[in-house]
């Protein structure tokens, strides 16, 4: 079966978010220079879905660049379960639509106890927005598929973000943040390049691979929100069990999963690419279909490869190419990856 390829919005989107990425860093640097004095040892940053993964890779980029550790919660469980809130304290919010019900609510929240709400989000008018003492915005365009090229926005302005609050604590050179910023467009630009050849690839690897009844991504560090992201693109475009985790993690018991049954998507590249490879082989070995995305093969054929080496920038690369992944097997599943059954784009009911 040959997979026919109609202009569905979600692949329109995803061959978007290079030039998504770019509109977003573009912000004068002003822009930037006004929220990483708020950002400090104990800040919060608080998501949902997608934005909630988006502050796991803030979480790692602010621990190693800017020698800062920020607390990571879903919104949805800090609303209900509080912490003491103290006056002036820091928290960031993110929500691509500014309108995400649990978020909103959290902002509310955080304004009536007095303190600092930052808000990061595509809407520069939205509930978020107005409820927020800063705002700094993707530049991502209106987006009515699934969360993609907002979503690899969101990780930009978080790459930039890190890199100003790094040089405000005396960790990132000037001359060093301006080389972060080359480095992210000129990824970005290789992207551009290269996804015509993922979507050629991608689309012929989904057409000759079996269907599974279940799909793990498994991830490290920085490529955890990648690996999260695409499990629950998995969930809500091809309506499959789907699950992202650290590898560790899936070693200590979901291994257990491994036979012909399941497909792992295994994200490679960083000082842990060791580890990664050692996975491949034993998932292999248990005869599950294994799929390597990443700087390096780990010693299977089904790999997407691009050539970015820089752990803090291989998300980007790694989570268009799970897009293309996510978006291809719906259509091998016959199912129309614009059409959401049960939600809506913006989730505006707990």
């Amino acid at each position: 079966m040959h997979l026919k390829v109609k202009q569905h919005r979600l692949l329109l989107e995803i061959r978007q978010q290079p030039e998504a990425i770019i509109e977003t860093v573009k912000q004068r640097n002003a822009e930037f220079e006004s929220v990483p004095k708020f950002v400090r040892n104990g800040t919060c940053f608080l998501g949902m879905g997608s934005s909630f993964y988006a502050s796991l890779y803030a979480k790692y980029m602010l621990r190693e660049v800017a020698n800062i550790d920020v607390a990571v919660e879903p919104s949805s469980e800090f609303l209900h379960y509080p912490p003491k809130i103290r006056r002036g304290q820091v928290f960031v919010l993110i929500s691509q639509s500014g309108e995400s019900v649990e978020t909103v609510k959290v902002a509310q929240f955080l304004k009536r106890q007095q303190a600092t709400v930052i808000g990061i989000t595509n809407q520069p008018e939205s509930s978020l927005a107005k409820l927020s003492l800063r705002t700094l915005l993707t530049h991502a365009g209106e987006e009515r598929a699934s969360a993609t090229k907002t979503f690899t926005s969101t990780l930009a302005l978080l790459h930039r973000l890190a890199y100003f609050a790094g040089k405000r604590e005396g960790h990132v050179s000037p001359s060093r943040l301006a080389n972060s910023y080359d480095r992210l467009v000129s990824c970005a630009n290789s992207m551009q390049t290269e996804i015509p050849h993922w979507e050629r690839h991608i689309r012929r690897m989904v057409d000759h691979t079996k269907s599974h009844r279940s799909i793990v991504v498994v991830g490290r560090g920085y490529n955890l929100a990648p690996a999260l992201q695409a499990a629950l693109l998995l969930k809500e475009v091809v309506k499959i069990p789907a699950e992202g985790m650290t590898a560790g993690e899936f070693m200590h018991g979901p291994i257990e999963m491994a036979s012909p049954e399941l497909q792992a998507i295994i994200l490679t590249g960083g000082p842990t690419s060791s580890l990664m490879t050692g996975l491949v082989k034993r998932l292999k070995k248990y005869h599950a279909t294994v799929l390597t995305i990443g700087p390096e093969g780990a010693g299977t054929n089904n790999t997407i490869r691009f050539n970015e080496k820089e752990e803090t920038l291989i998300p980007f690369p790694s989570i268009v190419a799970l897009d293309l992944f996510v978006y291809f097997t719906a259509l091998k599943c016959r199912l129309n990856p614009d059409k959401f059954s049960h939600i809506s784009k913006v989730t505006l009911v707990e």
